[in-house]
């Protein structure tokens, strides 16, 4: 909370993922009807033997949704407060063990449809965590964000502001910047083979690895957003409030 202040005291012109996002109210239940209906459902309790905390579950999830009959298993909790509430479970089963004693998919599906206090205010939205932040004086005008080819847990974006630059701005701006922030796929992994990246190519060897992911990444980047096009893909005139640079900055 410390943090967030400090930043939103310094920066108080925000654009983040909270901006394109459901936001987030305390409830007893983290995931849907329908969601329960899948963890409940035969293809989630047969990949309730990998449910570790580790990355199994969702890759035995995406792999044998189809072959189960129930092909749309993966995507009806993908990247969802409900998948984050999975995942957090992980987390904090240890301080919960009179609860939940053991870290599985039941305990899972149980702590995230009747989520106890004080758990139930947290944040569950599976983010990115982007944030493009001004100084007071420096008006974002206009903000645009984009989905990513992203990992099988962790979506990826592309966020893009118009930002004033204009000395002494009051309202009319006569110069401005057009700045991305992203955040693209790890890969720093020291064994990065034969691991499936895309829910869609589960058992193919198209990208099987997260440099080939940050590849697909900064190739859909170039070729779709941050080329001589991008005033025309963001609907901007380029006399518009003068645009004088264009930026891109992450990692």
């Amino acid at each position: 909370d410390r943090y967030g202040d400090a930043i939103e005291s310094l920066y108080p012109n925000q654009f983040s993922e909270l901006d394109i996002t459901d936001a987030p109210t305390a409830s007893s239940s983290q995931c849907t009807q329908e969601q329960l209906d899948v963890l409940n459902g035969p293809v989630a309790q047969y990949c309730a033997q990998y449910f570790d905390g580790s990355a199994a579950f969702a890759y035995c999830l995406a792999a044998a949704a189809a072959p189960f009959g129930q092909p749309d298993a993966y995507d009806i909790l993908a990247y969802s407060p409900c998948a984050g509430c999975l995942g957090i479970f992980g987390g904090v089963q240890p301080q919960l063990t009179q609860l939940y004693p053991e870290l599985n998919l039941e305990n899972a599906t149980s702590f995230c449809s009747a989520t106890p206090e004080p758990f139930q205010s947290l944040n569950y939205n599976v983010l990115d965590g982007l944030l493009i932040a001004t100084k007071e004086g420096y008006d974002i005008l206009d903000q645009w964000s984009f989905e990513l080819p992203s990992w099988l847990f962790l979506p990826r974006r592309v966020n893009v502001a118009q930002i004033c630059v204009s000395e002494g701005y009051d309202g009319e701006c006569e110069q401005s910047i057009i700045f991305g922030c992203t955040h693209l796929g790890a890969t720093g992994f020291a064994s990065d083979t034969g691991t499936p990246q895309l829910p869609s190519q589960i058992g193919s060897e198209s990208i099987s690895s997260h440099v080939g992911l940050n590849r697909l990444q900064s190739q859909k980047v170039v070729d779709e957003i941050f080329n001589e096009n991008i005033l025309d893909t963001l609907g901007i005139d380029e006399d518009d409030n003068n645009v004088v640079g264009v930026f891109l900055a992450g990692d």
